[in-house]
């Protein structure tokens, strides 16, 4: 897959990748990192989440976010690398989600819903 550099306000082309980049600034990586460069409380804080699969339709939603400063602060969860790297190319703040550390993380499942 080529690779491309994605400048701010667009989306990578179709059967291109964007390179790897380092954690600076917002994109930091943790969950814990990206709490800390929001504003004071209170706020609002818009979350979304996606996969390679989706990254288009991710950038695309992130694009039309950033014109609109009430949505700000906003946050992507990624599931990959590949939608962590997208984003913080555009300076997006964003933290890894792996899926499985999502499902071993969840305390309410179905199952001990049910056993309560």
């Amino acid at each position: 897959t080529p690779r491309v550099r994605v400048q701010p306000g667009h989306a990578p082309p179709n059967g291109t990748s964007v390179p790897p980049a380092r954690a600076s600034g917002r994109r930091s990586g943790s969950l814990e990192n990206v709490l800390l460069t929001l504003p004071p409380a209170p706020h609002t804080v818009v979350l979304t989440f996606g996969t390679v699969a989706v990254l288009d339709f991710l950038l695309n939603w992130v694009q039309h976010v950033q014109r609109i400063p009430s949505l700000d602060p906003f946050v992507v969860a990624a599931i990959d690398h590949s939608v962590f790297d997208a984003c913080a190319v555009l300076d997006v703040r964003v933290f890894l989600a792996p899926r499985w550390q999502i499902i071993a993380n969840r305390t309410n499942t179905p199952q001990k819903q049910h056993k309560a």
